[in-house]
């Protein structure tokens, strides 16, 4: 990893960290807020998606303003995402493809929204940040990612300081809560593992049309689920009631969360975004401890620091710093060495 591969690691992990804080407050503020006007936490998810679906075409029109560019040239770029070998892939394929991502990026949302009206937002967070673990592994054996001990002891670092976190009493919950944010950990570890695998190294303009296509897989697959919910009074609102400043600011933090994280997949790796869900944990916490008037014992600083120490070591390139020393070193022998 040279040193702009680092900046731009350490860049993103905090655009993460900050985005995912952000998100996950404003979503709590959305459902507890006035829970018996708007208890809505599939139709929230649904809404933030829906803020997906002017994101390429957007971008096509600054590049055709604001650059020049042909749009024949850039949706030709953006369409190739589509494509393997070549070749497009055929309509049932890209439908069923696009529902599985939906799936997977909407599960997590939806369970989160659920759980955080049991638990806090910051042991929400801190087990969905046990990802970087999941992701850490299945980088390894499905993407072929060169195993790092230090990587390896900051993931273990930052997990540890995870449990620290989940040990401070105020800060705990209900226990089906912290197994519904496990469920959704699972779901997000596989979405970011699945895109790197898949989509490997898109562009910018790429990303963006992604994911216009999973705002307009969210309209096909989800308006009727969404309805039939709100008919049934499974989920319920009053439209005078809703609360739109924190429902709005979360759908635009989602969003710059998205695009960040789906970027920073494909230009860096999974396990960068995972660390930046790791450092937005003690983020949380002081937002629960500010705004929500919880008090941090102990076990919270403790949290913090190994999670900042664990932050370090699995963005810092510190094997190619050591190898790159050892390296000096062989030439400063050869050097000294006499020549016979």
């Amino acid at each position: 990893m040279n040193v702009g591969n680092t900046i731009l690691s350490i860049i993103v992990s905090l655009l993460v960290a900050i985005f995912s804080t952000m998100a996950a407050q404003f979503h709590k503020e959305t459902l507890v807020v006035d829970a018996k006007n708007f208890n809505a936490p599939l139709g929230v998810a649904y809404f933030g998606v829906l803020f997906m679906l002017p994101l390429y075409p957007s971008y096509l029109l600054y590049r055709v303003i604001g650059t020049g560019a042909k749009a024949s040239d850039i949706n030709q770029e953006a369409v190739q995402i589509l494509m393997r070998k070549e070749k497009f892939h055929s309509i049932p394929i890209l439908m069923l493809a696009l529902l599985i991502s939906l799936c997977l990026w909407v599960n997590p949302t939806y369970l989160f929204g659920f759980a955080i009206k049991y638990i806090s937002v910051s042991v929400a967070m801190s087990v969905m940040s046990l990802n970087a673990a999941f992701v850490f592994i299945l980088s390894i054996t499905l993407l072929g990612a060169k195993f790092s001990w230090f990587k390896a002891l900051g993931v273990v670092l930052s997990v540890t300081g995870v449990v620290s976190l989940s040990m401070d009493k105020e800060f705990t919950g209900n226990l089906w809560g912290v197994l519904i944010i496990l469920v959704a950990t699972i779901s997000v570890t596989i979405y970011n593992v699945l895109i790197k695998r898949v989509f490997g190294e898109p562009s910018l303009c790429q990303v963006l049309f992604f994911q216009s296509l999973m705002g307009l897989a969210n309209v096909v697959y989800l308006t009727i689920p969404v309805g039939l919910l709100v008919w049934t009074e499974v989920e319920h609102f009053v439209f005078s009631k809703i609360p739109w400043t924190p429902l709005l600011l979360y759908c635009f933090s989602i969003l710059l969360y998205s695009v960040t994280m789906n970027f920073g997949i494909s230009l860096l790796s999974p396990l960068v975004i995972s660390i930046g869900v790791i450092l937005g944990v003690p983020m949380n916490g002081l937002c629960d401890i500010v705004i929500r008037g919880l008090q941090a014992s102990f076990w919270f600083y403790i949290g913090a620091t190994l999670i900042t120490v664990g932050f370090c070591l699995t963005t810092l390139p510190i094997d190619n710093w050591i190898q790159k020393k050892e390296e000096n070193i062989d030439d400063e022998v050869e050097k000294a060495s006499p020549t016979l």
